[in-house]
């Protein structure tokens, strides 16, 4: 990567894809503390860690080290050593789970699984008017449109402009975080099941059930990816590129971020299920009593305003006390 002083020059530089990766993982070790829960009353042996590896099969597990650190916040330090080789390999991929714990610990906890059954989006974030048209081109020949004939062999048909599918949704319950699936094609409202699961457990006193969800609705920047922004502009034309990448970026869904005390759990043995809207975000109805669904006042009839009210989904899931 060489620093361009003019942004323009981006535009006459073919720089994907990149010959490396930009950030080198085997520069140093990856670092970081892992909190403790309290120190319960018999808590007087150091705690207890596991380490489970999910690195990719096939590729290098580099070693993990922790140490204890003692303190008013007690802490596990954890070291991945990225840059010791692995049987003469050099780790590249690396996933590790580590659980530490106190030993003997006699935490009364209320254990729980949070299963999310579906999300219902209200509002799919899809401009009516979208800032450039849809054009299909083939990755290599620029000039075959590929709206009707296949690109050559080899070669991808990409899609630009237009309205573009997809929604990101990501849920965390209490720091595990997952992926909604499913939602790649979303174009407009819709009601898409989930499977995702959660087992968790709560301290009965001061523990609680957090649920965060953040995500985006996809729009036109996030189809120019996977190429320069020198080939963007040889297929799509220097003024729907910039029109583009200036005017449609990805939308806000709005957020989701419930508490949950034990107090609040359903009873042991028994289940409750929940509706949950998400707050904030982008897009609303337009100012009229129908209620049309908008993003911005271009998606209303003439006269009429885009009132953002924002809570573009609604959460459906359950949770029972095991």
């Amino acid at each position: 990567m060489t620093h361009q002083p003019n942004s323009i020059q981006q535009a006459t530089i073919e720089c994907f894809p990149l010959s490396q990766p930009l950030a080198n993982v085997n520069t140093s070790n990856v670092a970081f503390y892992i909190p403790l829960p309290p120190r319960p009353a018999n808590g007087t042996r150091p705690p207890r860690v596991k380490v489970y590896d999910h690195t990719p099969l096939g590729l290098p597990q580099p070693a993990v080290t922790t140490t204890f650190v003692d303190g008013p916040t007690p802490l596990v330090h954890a070291v991945v050593h990225m840059t010791a080789p692995v049987g003469g390999v050099l780790p590249s991929m690396v996933g590790k789970t580590i659980i530490a714990g106190w030993r003997g610990d006699r935490t009364q906890l209320a254990k729980v699984r949070l299963q999310v059954t579906a999300i219902e989006i209200v509002n799919a974030l899809k401009p009516v008017n979208p800032a450039v048209s849809e054009r299909m081109r083939c990755s290599e020949t620029s000039t075959q449109d590929c709206s009707a004939t296949p690109c050559p062999p080899g070669e991808t048909c990409r899609t630009f402009g237009g309205t573009i599918p997809g929604w990101e949704v990501f849920l965390e319950a209490n720091g595990n975080w997952q992926k909604l699936a499913g939602l790649e094609g979303i174009v407009a409202p819709a009601t898409v099941p989930q499977s995702l699961v959660y087992d968790e457990a709560i301290p009965l006193t001061g523990g609680v059930l957090r649920l965060h969800a953040t995500g985006h609705s996809l729009d036109c920047r996030e189809s120019v990816y996977g190429m320069s922004i020198r080939r963007d502009i040889e297929i799509f034309g220097p003024t729907d590129t910039l029109a583009c990448l200036e005017n449609a970026e990805s939308h806000d869904v709005g957020d989701l971020d419930l508490t949950f005390t034990a107090a609040a759990l359903p009873p042991r043995g028994r289940s409750a299920s929940y509706v949950t809207q998400s707050v904030g975000g982008e897009g609303g109805s337009c100012s009229t009593s129908t209620g049309q669904r908008c993003l911005t006042d271009a998606d209303c009839p003439s006269g009429e305003t885009c009132m953002v009210t924002g809570g573009s989904y609604r959460l459906h899931y359950t949770i029972r006390r095991r």
